[in-house]
């Protein structure tokens, strides 16, 4: 994995991480929600999750050692 790599995946799963917080928020929030506002929610959640479905890594390079 290259340190280009490592810190693609940490944006990544940053930006999960939020859209989980922004869902369990907004999930949580009082009042009734639309079909509308469900399907924003859900969209938002796998939007930020794509990503990390589709990641691939280098093959490590062997060294001598």
């Amino acid at each position: 994995m290259t340190r280009d790599e490592l810190d693609r995946l940490h944006d990544d799963i940053y930006a999960l991480t939020c859209a989980i917080e922004d869902t369990e928020r907004d999930l949580a929030a009082s009042g009734q929600r639309t079909v509308r506002d469900l399907e924003d929610i859900l969209k938002w959640l796998l939007d930020a999750a794509q990503p990390l479905r589709d990641v691939q890594f280098s093959a490590p390079s062997s060294t001598a050692e």
